[in-house]
């Protein structure tokens, strides 16, 4: 199995994030299985959805059971062992 990569808060948020150039495998193409390879710029450009998630129609939170969707194998508790988690769904 991969190693998940992880980023501190403060690397987060220290305003420089998306613009650092390293090319880092960021999982695989759904349906193709070979690896997103993109920078931070380029991941965020094509995965990440600017909503308002305070009003998301469906929050799950904790250990509430998060609706498996096509199929992305849900490995929250593999990669964040310990922690809750809270996802935000826009159908």
């Amino acid at each position: 199995m991969a190693k998940f990569q992880t980023f501190s808060a403060s690397r987060m948020s220290d305003g420089d994030f998306l613009s650092l150039p390293d090319v880092l495998v960021r999982g695989t193409w759904d349906g193709w299985g070979e690896a997103i390879e993109l920078t931070a710029q380029e991941y965020y450009d094509r995965f990440v959805w600017d909503h308002n998630y305070l009003e998301s129609p469906e929050v799950f939170v904790g250990d509430e059971v998060v609706p498996s969707r096509g199929n992305t194998l849900l490995q929250l508790d593999e990669m964040f062992v310990g922690a809750k988690v809270i996802e935000y769904h826009f159908p």
